[in-house]
């Protein structure tokens, strides 16, 4: 037997829809990983242009290599389809990497983040939800650099994990993220998704409140911004804040909203952190002085002092 079979296998987990000016770019740097025990899996959320014949033609050069997973009757965004591979793909890996359409992967992003998962394992077992997450190198649509680091562009910490940190900003993106198969587990167990706002920050949610989370500084693929993102890279200033005062509202209550969803789904495993969970969910019934103690007691905060100001003007 080969040293390389030895190794952990990755399951490759992509969400795909109407990505035929990019997805190309994204499977030639899958191939050309320099780590090879990787598994693609692909669920395409009804695509009406050349993705799924894309699709079609890499698997058919790498016939081993990629699974085009049946056409979905239900097509319900990013969010439900990445949530469609975890749950299809339950038992197909030891590790899973998530994998958007749009983007670039440098040739030895699986190598660093399996030696990062693998690292995580030795310390804390097979047992604990593990997540092991990278720095993005932020291009536009012509993979002309916009920013060197996603992280510094964004203004995030990705040593902000810590449950108080990470239920009001999660650092981590679904792109970047490697993850172990208990985390997948978890997340296959939910069932309604309505309230979660993307796998990702459902993945840190786990991860941070039952397992362990590590970082690589070092970018690891090219993040393409472009006008059909999902989710986008913002950069946060005084006027961005006074332009999406309301939005950043709403977003509070979408994440004290999701934080219910995570105590109701998870509550039997989280001990003494579901209570104060419990209070967080229950934030929007409490009134503004309340609100503020509240973050204030524990300690809820973002990174960056135009976000905390709006995380104290809006709770």
């Amino acid at each position: 037997m080969s040293a390389q079979n030895t190794e952990p296998t990755v399951a490759i987990l992509m969400a795909t829809y109407n990505g035929e000016s990019y997805i190309a770019d994204q499977l030639l740097s899958i191939a050309w990983q320099t780590y090879t025990n990787w598994h693609l899996y692909v669920s395409d959320d009804g695509s009406k242009d050349a993705t799924l014949a894309i699709v079609q033609a890499f698997a058919n050069l790498n016939p081993d290599k990629v699974t085009i997973l049946p056409a979905r009757e239900k097509h319900d965004g990013a969010c439900g389809n990445f949530f469609n591979l975890v749950k299809k793909c339950i038992g197909k890996a030891e590790y899973y990497a998530f994998s958007d359409q749009d983007d670039v992967w440098l040739k030895d992003k699986l190598d660093k983040q399996v030696a990062l998962l693998d690292n995580l394992k030795s310390n804390f077992g097979t047992e604990k939800p593990l997540l092991a997450f990278c720095d993005a190198c932020l291009v536009d649509e012509n993979l002309n650099i916009i920013s060197p680091s996603f992280f510094t562009y964004t203004d995030v910490n990705p040593r902000a994990t810590s449950l108080n940190r990470i239920i009001v900003q999660n650092p981590i993106s679904g792109a970047g993220a490697l993850i172990n198969e208990s985390l997948l587990d978890l997340m296959a167990t939910v069932n309604d998704l309505s309230g979660i706002a993307m796998y990702d920050q459902w993945a840190g949610l786990i991860a941070s409140a039952l397992g362990h989370i590590d970082h690589i500084s070092e970018p690891l693929y090219l993040y393409r911004q472009h006008a059909n993102n999902a989710m986008g890279a913002v950069q946060m200033s005084l006027s961005s804040l006074r332009e999406k005062g309301s939005i950043a509202k709403e977003s509070l209550k979408s994440k004290e909203l999701q934080v219910a969803i995570f105590v109701k789904n998870y509550g039997y495993l989280l001990g003494s952190q579901g209570k104060s969970l419990e209070k967080y969910s229950d934030l929007y019934r409490a009134n503004k002085l309340d609100r503020i103690l509240y973050i204030l007691r524990y300690k809820i905060k973002m990174n960056g002092f135009f976000r905390n100001l709006g995380l104290i003007v809006y709770v």
